[in-house]
């Protein structure tokens, strides 16, 4: 790595978790190379997670539907900018598109292709150890620093989402668990009959209550848990935006998720999260980590992991990963070890 760049550009397009594990490595370029002007490319869709970050100055947006024009227009840009350092996270071809023939030093995070195979398609772990993603993103800048996850809500977004949650029935003094029933494969989704039943197990508490977050694409599993508690479940999906419902996130006292985007925020807030595992493990990466977090999983089933992303659909036609963890299973690692510490039971 360039001993002190000036001008830094970090590559990262997508999704939502992530580009949250991309801000350890911009906290400790930040406070590594104070006065360098550190910019970011993402896509439209996320960039609302970025353009608050108080390590980041500009960004490139993406936008893929709008062909490959977008992509050029930032590439001309960028060699306008005189980048030294240009860290690829994404490494694919439209990162290739931007950094190739710049006049800059040029870093790209080497994807592990074949420990990914060899786990997938023989069971054989080369993930020793098996680090998260966050610190992967560093190591490859050949950088010692040990990295913690790490998010930073804006204030004044959060003042509103607070404001939004209060006229929903928010209270402090009740328990407020957030439910994220969502995620980007299906095979990584607990199913949401299973949600429901939780929530049923969960009302039993006094005091409880639950936010159903995420976007438009789960009001569905939202609807169906909430039917289940009336009275007890609030669905704001689709109605925050992505900032507004990390800032939600983080009023609550306890987060309940599938491996996603929104788990990645809960856990960088340092929330106690339970996290729900199905076709993926711990070896990818993607397992959250603060000290309050914990993982459900059947580690001992055969086909797993069948994908380092989830597939589509479950290719034993079983779905057992994700079907064979019971709520009465998930309920009991909350009340034994999640409850306590919200200090509200």
């Amino acid at each position: 790595m360039i001993s002190s760049p000036k001008h830094i550009l970090v590559i990262r397009f997508s999704s939502i978790g992530d580009i949250v594990l991309t801000f350890p490595l911009l906290r400790m370029l930040k406070n590594k190379f104070p006065n360098a002007g550190i910019d970011f490319v993402v896509k439209t869709q996320y960039a609302e997670l970025v353009e608050k970050n108080p390590f980041v100055d500009a960004l490139y947006r993406f936008d893929k539907k709008d062909g490959w024009f977008p992509l050029l227009r930032i590439r001309k840009a960028v060699q306008k900018q005189d980048y030294d350092l240009i860290v690829d996270l994404q490494s694919n071809f439209r990162s290739f598109v931007i950094k190739v023939f710049q006049n800059a030093r040029v870093v790209s995070y080497k994807k592990p292709f074949i420990n990914r195979l060899l786990l997938v398609l023989l069971k054989y772990n080369r993930f020793t150890p098996a680090k998260p993603v966050y610190q992967r993103y560093i190591d490859t800048l050949h950088a010692s620093e040990k990295a913690e996850p790490d998010f930073i809500p804006d204030r004044a977004t959060c003042v509103l989402a607070a404001s939004r949650l209060t006229e929903q029935g928010f209270q402090q003094r009740e328990l407020n668990i957030a439910f994220i029933p969502g995620a980007g494969k299906a095979t990584k989704r607990w199913p949401a009959d299973y949600y429901a039943q939780l929530g049923g197990l969960l009302s039993r508490q006094p005091l409880i209550k639950i936010w159903v977050l995420g976007d438009e694409g789960d009001r569905e599993p939202a609807a169906e848990i909430c039917r289940a508690i009336p009275g007890r479940c609030i669905d704001l999906t689709g109605k925050f935006s992505l900032m507004e419902s990390a800032c939600a996130l983080s009023k609550m006292d306890a987060v309940v998720s599938n491996d996603s985007g929104f788990m990645h925020i809960a856990d960088a807030l340092q929330k106690p999260v339970i996290a729900i595992f199905g076709p993926t493990t711990g070896e990818f990466g993607f397992y959250p980590r603060n000290a309050n977090a914990r993982v459900i999983e059947c580690k001992d089933l055969y086909c797993r992991p069948c994908s380092h992303v989830g597939p589509d659909r479950c290719p034993e036609k079983h779905f057992r990963c994700m079907r064979d963890i019971k709520p009465e299973v998930v309920y009991n690692r909350i009340v034994e070890d999640i409850l306590p510490i919200t200090g509200k039971v």
